[in-house]
């Protein structure tokens, strides 16, 4: 016998096909937001200047479109290289100021951030 399936590809009767189930299974974890860890990213900037802003790293992050990442994934850098990298794109950008191993650069950073924050709150 054959088994009859949803016109959205479920078994028919399942309870996905009846509406029961979320179609997403893992959801994304909450995003950390703090004013103490953005004032440390900006006293440790991954690229030094005037004008420090806190730039979100949206490769690596948990955001999605039109949400931004949490705050672990960021680096500080001046406004104005903070702008470039909105009109080139993440991977162009640190490409293009570190060549292959830019990936490497950001994380390290990144953790170095997180680790001194962690550090600080003891």
């Amino acid at each position: 016998m054959q088994r009859k399936w949803s016109p959205k590809g479920h078994p028919a009767g399942s309870q996905r096909s009846m509406g029961r189930m979320p179609m997403t299974a893992h959801p994304k974890p909450p995003r950390f937001d703090s004013k103490k860890y953005a004032a440390l990213v900006r006293a440790n900037p991954l690229i030094p200047g005037p004008d420090i802003v806190q730039c979100h790293i949206r490769i690596f992050g948990t955001g999605g479109t039109g949400k931004k990442p949490s705050d672990t994934y960021s680096v500080g850098m001046p406004r104005k290289k903070h702008d470039l990298q909105h009109r080139l794109g993440e991977t162009a950008f640190f490409g293009a100021m570190y060549g292959e191993y830019w990936r490497e650069v950001l994380l390290r950073h990144m953790l170095d951030n997180a680790t001194r924050f962690l550090q600080e709150g003891k």
